[in-house]
């Protein structure tokens, strides 16, 4: 039976597959080898958005199942940011939602810190920059703008929600 749970935690799962082929870089390829237009990122999102229409149907949110990261307080702010990329000779950006309390520069790096996975190599000389575990790729915290709480909900199925992925947030787990 498909119930609010399943669906949820499906789109737990599309969520990180979408996170994991970005990073990985083969998001942009495409879906198979028949000449179609059609890449991995566009089936992803829309299994994604078919998901997030079930759980509308269900009568729920996908934000409501993310209310662990809510707070009380009515200081939160609710931002679009960048994590830039560097492979070879392209310059990727995969822009990201967020909401926090505190400095929207330091919770930005603080993603950007774990992007590439678990243990980040940190470019000595130029802190802030991270390169994958084979030395191939780095990242590093692009620009932010605050948007509405609304218009961060609108883009829910065309962002991902980057909030509790924070480096220290995913070492506290």
């Amino acid at each position: 039976m498909l119930n609010k749970d399943k669906i949820n935690d499906a789109l737990c799962d599309m969520y990180d597959i979408q996170n994991r082929s970005v990073v990985h870089g083969f998001d942009v390829l495409a879906k198979d080898g028949d000449g179609t237009d059609t890449t991995i990122e566009d089936c992803i999102s829309n299994v994604i958005d078919i998901l997030e229409s079930l759980l509308l149907l269900k009568g729920s949110s996908r934000d409501d199942e993310t209310e662990e990261f809510a707070t009380q307080d009515s200081n939160v702010k609710y931002y679009i940011g960048d994590i830039e990329q560097r492979i070879g000779e392209h310059q990727p950006t995969t822009s990201i939602r967020f909401r926090t309390e505190g400095d929207p520069q330091a919770y930005l790096a603080d993603i950007v810190k774990g992007f590439f996975g678990d243990e980040p190599n940190e470019d000595e000389p130029n802190s802030g920059v991270y390169w994958d575990e084979t030395m191939e790729k780095v990242c590093y915290a692009g620009n932010f703008t605050e948007v509405s709480k609304d218009h961060f909900e609108a883009l829910q199925g065309h962002l991902s929600n980057m909030t509790g992925y924070g480096f220290s947030e995913q070492e506290a787990a």
